[in-house]
């Protein structure tokens, strides 16, 4: 039958120079994470939801960096090798990250080249693994 497994988490992250009275530099913002995966015989698919909030509690030299929520979408299927093959096995997967393309800044990143360096768009890589 399916067999379906829940994946979630929470980061919250928050520091002060206390000597200035101020925010740190280069925090990340709050993120979310929930996702998705079931399984039927050899074949698993998933799906990824991350969120990351606005991060506008920035030092002085900073600029706040706006919100992102992508999505990552997975699939793949594991053959067994016949008699012959004992222990082998080939698993095919795709996986598309970003898959709305949405368009996201590492809120770390130096805030002078945070603009000109985005986070990667969708991207789809599959392939095969083979074990034997």
């Amino acid at each position: 039958g399916l067999s379906p497994t829940l994946a979630r988490g929470l980061d919250l992250l928050r520091g002060d120079n206390l000597s200035a009275g101020a925010p740190l530099p280069r925090l990340a913002p709050t993120r979310v994470r929930l996702g998705l995966e079931a399984a039927w015989a050899a074949l698993v698919g998933g799906a990824d939801v991350r969120h990351a909030a606005r991060q506008s509690r920035v030092s002085a030299n900073e600029t706040a960096t706006s919100g992102a929520t992508l999505l990552d979408l997975c699939a793949r299927v594991t053959r067994w090798g016949g008699p012959q093959a004992a222990g082998s096995s080939g698993t095919w997967f795709a996986k598309l990250a970003n898959a709305t393309d949405e368009l996201a800044y590492n809120p770390v990143a130096v805030a002078t080249i945070r603009g000109l360096s985005p986070q990667p768009g969708r991207a789809l890589s599959a392939g095969v693994q083979v074990r034997w």
